[in-house]
């Protein structure tokens, strides 16, 4: 979100965004250089329950009549509800727009507010056509996908073993299942290391489990670490297990690092990035006799597809493409909105 915003914030940008973030936002790292208003909510659940709809309703009215916007980005289905009912009372003139960040088959999306939106944001093809499932036309939703920093560092590949990596929350089965990678990489012979970045409440489960595969003198636990890219010396390969994604960004940042991948091909995400053979792999979610082919090959010295052409085969991600292309999506909205019965 930090990146989206910024980028827009360039002189030559058409827009110039407001951020408004219900609860509050914890880390306020992010949100430096950033014009933003927040709303906190109490800390007792049933308090927070109650408010939770009301404030957003009259603090929203209250920003909405000061900024005074061309466009509203909602990214969550609630708001696009909150937002229509608004605009509708208070008979103000500008598209409401949906931005979600993960599968629309998530359980905290409530896809029959969607429609309450008059146009959508999908970060993936995926997305894309999990909206139209749910009969809203695709001329009214945009693919936009998630942005990546462009970097001229380039990992090197270890010579004498395969190094895989895994970045991520630590999820034992789940969105994530780190079990599956386990299990394949029990099957896995030869000269390998595992190194695991991230944290999570499963990661004791999954210490365990790795140890009851005799796995644990192969895996180096490396907990949270706030810029992984940067202190990453080595890799082979970056493995994804996610039973769902919204994009795979973690995917989108191995290859800008020149980092081979192989993921499992969920429902939405991954196959917007990963191109067979030039950048990595996709595996069928729970195929776990395909992974481990694909990790014995690489461990046996599979030739992989050189790094800059890695870099290469994600372009339209990185910065300054996202921008245009952000740019002219939210352009063609309003053209339309205002150029139709809506407007």
């Amino acid at each position: 979100m930090g990146i989206v915003i910024k980028s827009l914030k360039r002189s030559d940008s058409p827009f110039q965004p407001h951020l408004y973030i219900f609860g509050g936002s914890e880390n306020k790292e992010w949100l430096k250089g950033i014009s933003f208003t927040e709303t906190v909510f109490s800390k007792n659940r049933l308090i927070r329950n109650i408010q939770n709809v009301f404030t957003i309703f009259i603090c929203m009215r209250r920003f909405l009549k000061r900024e005074q916007p061309d466009i509203v980005i909602a990214t969550h289905s609630i708001t696009c509800f909150v937002l229509y009912w608004i605009r509708k009372l208070t008979k103000e003139n500008y598209p409401i727009v949906s931005w979600i960040h993960f599968s629309l088959n998530a359980k905290n999306v409530k896809k029959n507010l969607l429609h309450y939106a008059d146009y959508h944001l999908a970060i993936c093809e995926g997305i894309k056509l999990e909206f139209s499932k749910l009969d809203i036309s695709k001329s009214n939703v945009y693919v936009v996908n998630n942005p990546v920093h462009t970097t001229t560092r380039v990992i090197k590949r270890p010579k004498d073993k395969a190094v895989f990596l895994y970045v991520g929350r630590i999820e034992y089965e789940g969105q994530k299942r780190i079990r599956d990678l386990l299990d394949a990489l029990a099957g896995v012979s030869g000269k390998w290391r595992l190194e695991v970045i991230g944290e999570g409440n499963d990661l004791p489960l999954c210490k365990e489990y790795a140890e009851k595969l005799n796995l644990n003198n192969k895996i180096i636990w490396k907990g949270w670490i706030n810029q992984p890219w940067e202190i990453i010396k080595e890799a082979s390969a970056l493995i994804l297990t996610s039973s769902y994604e919204g994009f795979g960004m973690v995917l989108a940042e191995a290859i800008a690092n020149g980092v081979y991948c192989i993921s499992s091909d969920c429902n939405v995400g991954p196959r917007d990035i990963i191109k067979k053979n030039i950048n990595g792999q996709l595996f069928k979610p729970g195929d776990l006799d395909q992974l481990r082919l694909f990790l014995q090959r690489i461990v046996d010295g599979q030739i992989l597809p050189d790094p800059m052409e890695i870099k290469k085969s994600i372009n339209q991600f990185y910065i300054e493409q996202y921008y245009k292309n952000y740019v002219f999506s939210l352009n063609d909205i309003c053209n339309r909105w205002h150029n139709s019965e809506g407007g």
